[in-house]
């Protein structure tokens, strides 16, 4: 029984391996079938539409761009071309207006001053007295009214006079107390810098410009008359440590530069002080205690 089973079994697994090998062959011969083509042969031909699609997509970006910078740069000459015709407009449109206001200022002046000779010329004819009939002139001609031969001639408006106002100042650098007291250098080679007037520069004549200050009028003095300064800035403002070589502490710890405006010691940095038509400006260098 044990053999007659084995041989069954033979038998049934026969078919079923005839079955598996026509069905492999089958798989095999199916793709030449369908005209040559294998699964890798699509896998290929995809990728191939997929790289040709997406040069053609880079090509138009390309065109895009390209397409993009050349309307730029047209904008941008047309702007460049109609800018200048622009500004000229403007220009000639200003220069117009200009004109117009200062032709129409013109007229007004002189229709104002000949109103006022004309004012005044009314006012003297009415102080301006008939003289009286002399004595023995008959009853009638001292009646009579006394005519005018002739009117008086108008007398020009008197020009108004103003005072020139003064654009100097008086500005001078003083250093008396150490004339006074030259052993009060530390260093002995400054005496020699000493001027026994006791100044280094003065003047009632120094020309005043716009916008002044204290500082500017000390640095053109000094460039103008060769005069060493040293000055120092911060966020306090600028700070003049040295005129012609006398510096800050030669003379004792508490000694140095200072400036006075008519008078008064002004406690703030000098580039911080403007200055006004006859002003008296003093840099004094002091001793200190």
């Amino acid at each position: 029984s044990k053999t007659k089973h084995q041989r069954h079994g033979r038998r049934a697994f026969l078919p079923q391996a005839a079955a598996w090998l026509l069905c492999l062959s089958l798989l095999i011969t199916t793709p030449s079938l369908l005209g040559g083509c294998s699964l890798f042969d699509r896998f290929r031909g995809e990728e191939t539409e997929r790289t040709s699609e997406e040069a053609s997509f880079s090509e138009a970006a390309a065109e895009k761009t390209a397409a993009s910078e050349e309307s730029t740069a047209s904008l941008e000459e047309t702007e460049a071309e109609t800018s200048p015709s622009e500004n000229l407009e403007t220009t000639r449109e200003t220069h117009r207006s200009e004109r117009t206001e200062s032709e129409t200022a013109a007229p007004l002046e002189t229709t104002a001053a000949e109103v006022l000779v004309t004012t005044e010329a009314a006012e003297k004819t009415e102080e301006t007295t008939l003289p009286a009939s002399p004595a023995g002139e008959s009853e009638a001609e001292a009646t009579s009214p006394a005519t005018s031969t002739s009117a008086p001639a108008p007398t020009p408006s008197p020009v108004p006079t103003t005072e020139a106002v003064s654009d100097e100042i008086h500005f001078e650098i003083n250093i008396q107390e150490l004339v006074d007291h030259p052993e009060s250098l530390r260093d002995e080679q400054l005496i020699g810098l000493l001027d026994a007037s006791g100044y280094i520069y003065r003047s009632d004549h120094v020309e005043l410009t716009e916008d002044d200050t204290v500082l500017s009028v000390l640095e053109r003095v000094a460039q103008s008359n060769n005069i060493q300064i040293d000055v120092e800035t911060s966020f306090l403002g600028a700070y003049v440590a040295g005129i012609h070589y006398l510096y800050e502490k030669a003379a004792g710890p508490n000694s140095g530069w200072t400036y006075e405006v008519n008078g008064v010691q002004v406690q703030r940095s000098a580039d911080n002080c403007p200055l006004e038509a006859g002003d008296n400006v003093v840099w004094r260098y002091i001793i200190g205690d």
